[in-house]
């Protein structure tokens, strides 16, 4: 019996001959489980990682939040609300465009709820653009190594190529025909063909969700 935990829980894998002891398990921990685990965890549900696209890149977060406290024309949501209840953490330069950015945000209710609705959002001179900004299921995937649960700044491993693992050359440069997953290799799960490592149905990556 194997227990992996991902960001929504844990998913247990195991034979029909394991079940009984699955289910005293579990039957134990809910048992002993207390009331501050209980609060944590409905916490934790209450908030949501959102995107906001296509911004400048030159845009400060006060703008960012100014520009989500002016949309949602609430008299009970002003600036210092939304910097309460939404935390930029991460920018992202498009690849296309490098004077426009991505910028994540985890949103707590009850602005989560507010900001979903509106989805769309202008700036007081109109020289932004449409600014959407909207929930996502956000993954942190490593762009050097691939492994998912940190970024490249906390990265101590070498540049690797995600078709293939290795770190002699660039992803570019890399010879590998076949669809092949090196994360699913290590995981040994048997299922490390017909997919790369940054595929959406990668069963590993699933399990971050």
């Amino acid at each position: 019996m194997k227990i992996l935990q991902n960001r929504k829980g844990i998913n247990i894998q195991g034979t029909s001959n394991d079940k009984e002891t699955i289910k005293q398990m579990w039957a134990i921990a809910l048992k002993n489980l207390t009331q501050s685990e209980e609060i944590k965890t409905t916490s934790k549900n209450q908030s949501e990682v959102m995107r906001a696209s296509g911004l400048r890149n030159d845009v400060c977060d006060e703008q960012i939040y100014n520009l989500i406290a002016d949309n949602l024309k609430d008299q009970n949501v002003t600036i210092d609300i939304v910097k309460q209840r939404a935390h930029i953490f991460r920018k992202a330069t498009y690849y296309t465009d490098k004077n426009r950015m991505m910028v994540y945000l985890r949103v707590e209710t009850p602005l989560l709820e507010k900001m979903t609705t509106q989805c769309e959002f202008y700036s007081s001179s109109g020289s932004w653009g449409t600014i959407r900004i909207v929930p996502i299921i956000y993954v942190s995937q490593c762009p050097k190594c691939f492994q998912y649960g940190h970024g490249p700044l906390k990265c101590e491993k070498d540049n690797i190529c995600r078709r293939c693992g290795s770190n002699e050359h660039l992803s570019r440069e890399c010879k590998q025909s076949n669809k092949f997953c090196f994360i699913c290799k290590e995981a040994k799960n048997g299922q490390e063909k017909n997919h790369t490592c940054t595929d959406k149905e990668c069963p590993i990556r699933q399990l971050e969700y």
